[in-house]
């Protein structure tokens, strides 16, 4: 995998630029494990809970780093987060449950959708502006020498 530097910070490769699988492991497998440990932890220490909650804010945002401006990472969050937020879920009731979740439950799922979408739509907007400041506008294939990398 290449390294991108983009002024002085390392950027993730695009989202896009990816192979269909890596793509797919890349939008479901670190939310769907994520989410199910923290759904697990919620039933047995609500303390590691939330720290399990506060860093999938910083996945939030690194997802929205593979994202080329704030819709694109608002989308992907969205979806991230709904996967979390179910499999927060499925975890909680694997661990016997608790009254820690947002009640009705289904409002789990939105809450955790909405605040990754908010996030990622964050990581992607500093991604652009990145890209725009370290290129002077310029795609990023300019940017890097490397064809097709332009988001």
């Amino acid at each position: 995998m290449t390294r991108i530097v983009i002024g002085r910070f390392w950027a993730p490769p695009l989202f896009r630029l990816q192979s269909p699988l890596e793509r797919a492991l890349n939008i479901v497998a670190p939310p769907l494990v994520w989410g199910l440990l923290c759904g697990l932890l919620s039933g047995v220490n609500r303390s590691a809970y939330l720290v399990g909650l506060a860093l999938s804010i910083s996945g939030a945002f690194g997802a929205g780093r593979q994202q080329l401006g704030a819709g694109a990472g608002a989308i992907r969050g969205a979806i991230a987060g709904t996967i979390f937020g179910a499999f927060v879920l499925a975890g909680h009731a694997l661990a016997g449950g608790g009254s820690m979740l947002l009640h009705p439950e289904s409002l789990q799922v939105v809450f955790t959708a909405t605040i990754a979408a908010t996030f990622a739509a964050g990581g992607g907007w500093s991604r652009r502006r990145a890209e725009e400041r370290a290129g002077a506008g310029r795609p990023l294939a300019a940017v890097h020498g490397v064809a097709g990398t332009e988001g």
